[in-house]
């Protein structure tokens, strides 16, 4: 027996520094691998870098080719000014129904109409009868509410492949000239930012605040 538990023992213990060697070198092995692995990322980081690095270096040099040149401080302002609806900030300037035609025929009637009825952009004169029905008209007269607001809508969108090509008298005439269309200014009239801003267009209270009212009542 005692024999039989002494050959026993001896095998537990062979056996258990077997277990240890094959533990090591499994351990060994792994330590290799977490080390190569992380060679990689570090590797990888660099590279990363050097090639953000690149890219950065590319994009300054690029920006210093680009053609331009820095806003003057009355183009600053003029980008961040804003027209209100009761004429706030309208600029200085005067023009005529009869120069606004001009200017209407040169940049807005191949689009809009030879006299706003719409083309390839929308009406800019609408039959007011329409307003209610299920396809109304979008003139100015028709569904625009603030007449000042014509003034930097024009002057920041107008005409589309050139925004801002127009002068101030030249919108104002502009704008003289579609009122008139409208049958909202008289043929021999002229506009500057007072007159602008005393104009009432028909659908000024046909508006609601969407945030206040209840959709019941927006479908009244």
């Amino acid at each position: 027996m005692a024999q039989r538990f002494g050959l026993s023992m001896s095998g537990a213990v062979c056996a258990m520094c077997i277990c240890k060697l094959l533990f090591s070198r499994v351990a060994i092995k792994a330590v290799m691998i977490h080390c190569a692995m992380l060679g990689l990322l570090v590797s990888g980081a660099t590279v990363a870098d050097s090639e953000s690095d690149n890219v950065i270096d590319a994009a300054d040099a690029l920006a210093k080719d680009v053609p331009g040149r820095p806003l003057t401080s009355a183009e600053i302002y003029a980008l961040d000014s804003h027209i209100f609806a009761d004429g706030a900030r309208l600029p200085d300037g005067q023009g005529s129904v009869e120069a606004g035609h001009d200017v209407y025929q040169q940049q807005c009637a191949s689009c809009h109409g030879g006299r706003g009825e719409g083309g390839r952009a929308l009406e800019l004169v609408g039959d007011r009868a329409l307003l209610l029905t299920e396809f109304p008209d979008k003139g100015i007269g028709v569904y625009w509410p603030y007449a000042p607001t014509l003034f930097e809508y024009i002057q920041r969108a107008m005409p589309p492949d050139n925004p801002g090509l127009l002068t101030n008298d030249e919108l104002y005439s502009l704008i003289g000239y579609l009122l008139y269309l409208n049958d909202l200014l008289p043929e021999n009239s002229t506009l500057n930012r007072h007159t602008l801003a005393d104009i009432e267009l028909p659908n000024r209270d046909g508006f609601v605040d969407q945030f206040t009212v209840s959709p019941v009542e927006l479908e009244k």
